[in-house]
């Protein structure tokens, strides 16, 4: 296919001016993502300002356990293995640490990446076609670098895996022609290197296998020996990865694939066939008009379509009459047929096929198919000028060639540079998108859970913000709705509002109806029985807040029975004295230092504030009184003593008596939580024995309900459940739980023993050859620790030898 005319064009000389002008191309680009921040995703691949990557961190050090480990390992899932890509994030750790413009390097390095992606993709195209094809080249590689499909990959951090990956493969299609046209089998040998380091990048190159034989085909006259040595070479390093895999990956639970993210996973391949032409037909659409790009799309933001569907039965007539011509024109080895054929192999496994992809459809799964269409495009506009790829371009063809491909660059490096900016975090990228993706129940979901996040924020820094916090929070539950209307049976949609309800809004009975929702439709989702149990332990803490108010002495009795013919239960109300508890626990907080002006101002503004939001807290004048008591105690007209709540507390009570008319009726409520509570936790364990939040809440039960004997057995249980980790957290729990009990003995006991684990930890941590970040704040974590354990021993020391003198006495 190569001749040896030249171009004519002096630009094309001088390899590194082209280079230069590729790198700077891409910068123009993409240079506006460089100041972003990390965003969907980039958590599974580095650290970031939410979450701490322990292998990452580990830096160049951490080879080994990188390569022994999954891509995305937690609690909850452990898939995909891509060394490769989590190795290189561990290399700027150790160059760039904890550094505040860490990300800004890493978008940076992204960029420069993907320009090295356009350096080498140039040299594979001069490789192939040879001299005279340079502004063909050319083209094709400014249309790859340009094309707005692609600013998923570069803006993403998590997705530089596809970068790397490409970049690969490239320099392994390379050193494959050059083992051909060199007759040197050492470059067959490094092309096989470089496609396992590709695969170990991500899996997304494995077409490469079949794309570089066609290459080769195509490009080059060889016999079918010299290309089964080629396959088999490439192929070997498939296998040499599925080796390193069951040798060094520990297996663990694999990421569950939802029907939300996809239909298909419960489909059959049959039923998968309409979807996979469609999916086929959307990509190349969004190739040819990439205006509305999304970050996702899954349920039901892209129809799954059956056999008698228009959508399908248009895309299987284009695409079987694009695959026949590819065929047809194979042994003329057209540059469509090769487009084609690369466009089909490379999209292959992304089109839901041979197995559902989690989104349906996704932008980046079609980076490496986008080449074989940029291909057709630049070969498409020649053959419309009745132009060869290798025609010298002069006069008015000239001009109308580089008029449409300068319009064309134009428009897609206009929308790039437009799309960019949405990348910026999550949040901007899930507002962005907000409007096009309004049928899609996970990017609701995304959405809601993102503005739920900045306002547990908000609230974390000023619990008094209410005006910043409320319509964050409002706005989560109404995109949490949104997702369940999409797909009622959305069980994590039900548990995050139950969380909204019973934590921001204390609307508890609320909680209780939609955890019911979830648990219905699930009854072994660990999550909803959880969040009940959390809701029943807050509902709780209310309820004894009250007991301590209303003593129902015979007086207040009679006020209060009195006016239940006149009021009738109200559980709104539970959500005042809820808010109350909670202004309460800050006041604390805010007053620990002593009282000053700025503390009574901060607490008045709260108080406000809760007044904003709610009615029932405005009529009785809640912020003025708080002002005025405050103000009282902090000048020396009133002495403290009683709770300066507790007349609130009794004042909405007494203006909703039915809610509690007896002391009966309020223990009623606690016992009927408190059975709640127990039943749940049964149901937990019998879920899962090794759910650690199943621990962490029946300890905080037991502990709030002075069930000391029954907390030392549960870390009893922990204990043995968990027998290959530290213990020191259960064994002061049982110290403290003893302590209560008031056997010293036992006490000092077990506080001896979770000071020797936490002194075993530090010595772990501190033989490590190549500490993290992690282990070095863990270590002076844990000194801290060992130095307040040991006071404190100390201290239970001296009470036992006064206990045991005092006995003898």
């Amino acid at each position: 296919m190569a001749k040896t005319k030249h171009s004519g064009i002096r630009f094309f000389d001088n390899n590194k001016l082209v280079y230069l002008v590729l790198v700077a191309f891409s910068f123009l680009l993409y240079g506006n993502s460089i100041s972003h921040s990390y965003s969907l995703d980039d958590d599974l691949v580095t650290s970031t300002d939410r979450f701490r990557h322990e292998l990452v961190e580990k830096g160049v050090g951490g080879l080994l356990p990188i390569f022994k480990s999954n891509y995305a390992v937690n609690e909850e899932q452990n898939y995909d293995y891509r060394p490769i890509s989590t190795y290189s994030f561990a290399i700027e750790w150790t160059l760039f640490g904890d550094s505040e413009n860490h990300v800004h390097i890493s978008h940076f390095i992204n960029v420069l990446l993907y320009s090295i992606v356009g350096i080498v993709l140039f040299q594979l195209l001069q490789v192939l076609f040879g001299k005279g094809f340079e502004v063909f080249n050319f083209l094709i590689t400014l249309l790859f670098l340009a094309h707005p499909m692609h600013t998923e990959v570069v803006n993403s951090l998590k997705n530089r895996d596809e970068i790397l990956s490409l970049l690969f493969a490239l320099l392994a299609t390379i050193q494959t022609i050059k083992y051909i046209d060199k007759k040197q089998l050492l470059r067959l040998l490094v092309a096989a290197i470089l496609i396992l380091l590709s695969i170990l990048c991500k899996k997304s190159s494995m077409p490469f296998i079949v794309i570089i034989p066609l290459i080769v085909y195509f490009f080059r006259e060889i016999s079918w020996k010299k290309i089964a040595l080629i396959v088999l070479a490439l192929f070997s390093s498939r296998i040499i990865i599925s080796l390193m895999k069951i040798n060094l990956i520990e297996k663990g639970k694999i990421r569950d694939y939802l029907f939300i993210e996809n239909p298909l996973f419960e489909a059959s391949l049959w039923e998968r066939i309409p979807t996979y032409f469609y999916t086929n037909y959307l990509y190349l659409e969004k190739f040819i008009f990439p205006f509305d790009l999304n970050y996702y799309y899954g349920f039901n933001a892209i129809p799954i379509v059956g056999y008698s569907s228009v959508l399908f039965i248009i895309s299987f007539l284009l695409f079987i009459s694009l695959f026949a011509y590819a065929l047809w024109t194979i042994k003329k080895k057209s540059i469509f047929s090769f487009g084609l054929l690369f466009f089909f192999i490379t999209i292959g496994g992304a089109a839901n096929l041979l197995y559902p992809m989690v989104g349906v459809f996704a932008e980046r799964l079609a980076f490496f198919a986008s080449l074989g269409l940029c291909i057709l495009l630049t070969a498409g506009i020649y053959k419309l000028f009745k132009l060869n790829p290798n025609d010298i371009l002069t006069g008015v063809k000239s001009k109308k060639i580089y008029l449409s491909f300068g319009v064309i660059l134009l428009i897609m490096s206009t929308l790039t540079i437009q799309r960019n900016p949405a990348w910026k975090n999550k949040l901007t990228l899930f507002l962005a998108d907000a409007p096009s993706l309004n049928k899609s129940a996970k990017a609701n979901s995304l959405l809601g859970q993102e503005l739920q996040f900045q306002a547990a924020i908000s609230f974390g820094s000023d619990p008094t913000n209410l005006e910043n916090f409320i319509p964050r929070i409002d706005s989560a539950y109404h995109y949490y709705e949104l997702a369940l209307l999409i797909y009622p049976r959305y069980i994590q949609m039900y548990n995050n509002q139950a969380t909204v309800k019973s934590q921001y809004y204390q609307d508890f009975m609320s909680a209780r109806e939609l955890l019911g929702k979830a648990i219905k439709i699930d009854p072994t989702f660990q999550g909803a029985r959880e969040n009940l149990i959390d809701n029943e332990i807050r509902y709780l803490n209310v309820l004894d807040r009250i007991e301590i108010v209303i003593p129902f002495e015979a007086q207040q009795q009679k006020e209060l029975t009195a006016a239940v013919k006149d009021s009738k239960a109200n559980y709104a109300t539970i959500q005042s004295l809820s808010q109350l508890t909670n202004f309460e626990t800050i006041g604390k907080i805010a007053l620990k230092n002593g009282m000053n002006p700025s503390v009574i101002q901060y607490l008045i503004r709260y108080a406000q504030q809760l007044e904003n939001s709610n009615k029932e807290l405005r009529e009785i004048g809640f912020s003025n009184t708080v002002s005025s008591e405050l103000n009282a105690l902090y000048s020396g007209a009133k002495k403290s003593g009683q709770n300066i709540l507790d007349p609130i507390f009794y004042a909405i009570l007494l203006r909703n008596p039915g809610l509690f008319p007896s002391k009966s009726v309020l223990l009623l409520a606690k016992n009927n939580s408190n059975r709640q509570i127990e039943i749940e936790l049964e149901n937990l364990y019998k879920i899962n024995k090794r759910n650690r939040q199943y621990y962490e809440l029946a300890s905080q039960y037991y502990i709030k309900n002075k069930g000391f004997e029954s907390l030392v057995k549960l870390q009893e249980l922990q204990i043995k459940n968990f027998p290959t980790e530290y213990h020191a957290k259960q064994y002061i729990q049982i110290a403290n739980a003893y302590y209560s009990l008031e056997n010293l003995k036992k006490s000092n006991y077990y506080f001896e023993k979770g000071i020797k684990e936490f002194q075993n930890e530090r010595n772990k941590l501190n033989q490590k050859e190549t500490p993290t970040q992690i282990d070095l704040d863990r270590i002076v974590q844990l000194s801290s620790e060992i130095n307040k354990l040991t006071n404190y021993m100390n201290e239970l020391k001296k009470q036992r030898k006064n206990q045991e003198e005092s006995i003898q006495k």
